[in-house]
C-alpha cells in the first residue's frame, strides 16, 4: 500500500467585492389622487361589485397609502386641511368635523358591506337622529 504525502498549500484570499453605492438617491414619482367630491371616492367601490362580501370588506376603502406606499390606509389625524381661499378647500375636506380621509374610508367600506352606493358615519347618536329627521319632508 502506497501512502502519498500531500503538502497543504495556503491560497491567497481575494478581497471581497464591494457593492458600489448609487450616485444619488433613487427618484420615485408617485401620483396622488385628490377627489373633488366624496361621491367620486365612493365610485371606486364599483371595482369591487363582482367580489364576495369578504373581498369587499378587505379592499373597499382600504387602498394603500399614496404618499409612502403603506399597505393599509393612513389614519389621518388632521383637524384642518389646505384651502386655496377661505371656504374653498383644495380637496374634499376643509375641517375634520365635516369629514376626513379616515372617516371617508370607513364610510366607503360600510357602503360596500351593506351593498349601497354611499354610507354616512356620525360621531354621536343624536347627530345621526337629527340628520335622519332633517331628511324627512
Amino acid at each position: 500500500m502506497k501512502v502519498a504525502k500531500v503538502k497543504a498549500v495556503k491560497k491567497e484570499k481575494k478581497p471581497a467585492k464591494v457593492a458600489k453605492k448609487a450616485a444619488g438617491p433613487a427618484t420615485v414619482t408617485r401620483t396622488i389622487t385628490s377627489f373633488g367630491a366624496q361621491s367620486d371616492y365612493f365610485s371606486l367601490n364599483k371595482h369591487h361589485e363582482h367580489h364576495g362580501l369578504a373581498t369587499k370588506l378587505i379592499h373597499a376603502g382600504n387602498e394603500p397609502g399614496n404618499e409612502f406606499g403603506g399597505v393599509s390606509p393612513v389614519l389621518d389625524m388632521s383637524t384642518t386641511f389646505v384651502q386655496n381661499a377661505p371656504g374653498v378647500p383644495r380637496s374634499v375636506f376643509d375641517y375634520a368635523r365635516c369629514g376626513n380621509p379616515t372617516r371617508l374610508a370607513f364610510e366607503r367600506n360600510l357602503a360596500a358591506m351593506e351593498g349601497g352606493n354611499y354610507a354616512l358615519a356620525f360621531n354621536a347618536g343624536m347627530a345621526a337622529t337629527v340628520t335622519l329627521f332633517n331628511t324627512l319632508t
